[in-house]
């Protein structure tokens, strides 16, 4: 179902963005509140870890959106210490967050992190990509 998180801090399924983007959309066709129905209730069911890394990385977004960037950092690290494996998306975000903070060496240090975890899965080539930025960023 491949989690995407959209600009509001809210994570749905890749095959509801057209649907939750679409206005009035999902109060119409039934899906209330969240537009990912299926996706949230598998995540309750089988995977409470990842349900809760998901809620931190939302509030960690919406508090780095409002440039409550001290704030966002502690959220991206509760998400990061919640989330069931290592996720380079995570570590890029909280890069980005203590660089805006500050805190330049653990923006290094979370770059290098992220650009490793992106070399070592073989995760796709923009990923990487950002991953270094971050990591040039933090230099």
């Amino acid at each position: 179902f491949e989690p995407t998180t959209l600009e509001s801090g809210e994570t749905v399924c890749r095959p509801c963005v057209r649907k939750y983007r679409q206005d009035g959309v999902a109060d119409k066709i039934g899906f209330g509140e969240s537009t990912c129905v299926v996706l949230a209730e598998l995540t309750r069911r089988c995977a409470p870890a990842a349900q809760e890394a998901a809620a931190a990385r939302q509030k960690a977004n919406a508090l780095f959106a409002q440039q409550l960037f001290a704030e966002a950092e502690l959220a991206y690290s509760a998400a990061i210490d919640r989330a069931p494996r290592l996720d380079a998306v995570l570590y890029c975000n909280r890069s980005v967050a203590r660089l805006k903070a500050g805190n330049v060496a653990g923006a290094r240090e979370d770059g290098e992190l992220a650009v490793q975890l992106c070399t070592s899965s073989g995760r796709q080539r923009s990923m990487l990509s950002k991953a270094w930025f971050r990591l040039g960023q933090a230099l």
